[in-house]
């Protein structure tokens, strides 16, 4: 017999890393929304009142220009709004 233990703790690198991966799904379904090819550069503008969210648009503003070949900015109106 094999006894298996599996620590269920939400700890807030976990947290943060959920928030990151949901991040990226939503900007990349936008991409595909807007018809943009794989290959397009694109800029996207990303607004929140969320303290959380902000924190991770500052944390991983690299890792998510890289994943969704694209340039995070401020922009006065943006083209293209999914709320």
């Amino acid at each position: 017999m094999c006894l298996v233990a599996i620590n269920t703790e939400i700890t807030p690198t976990l947290k943060a890393e959920v928030l990151y991966r949901e991040l990226l799904r939503h900007c990349q379904l936008v991409r595909k929304e807007a018809g943009f090819s794989i290959s397009d550069k694109i800029v996207l503008f990303l607004q929140t009142d969320s303290k959380a969210i902000k924190s991770i648009l500052e944390e991983y503003c690299k890792n998510i220009e890289r994943e969704t070949l694209s340039e995070l900015r401020d922009i006065p109106a943006p083209v293209m709004q999914k709320r």
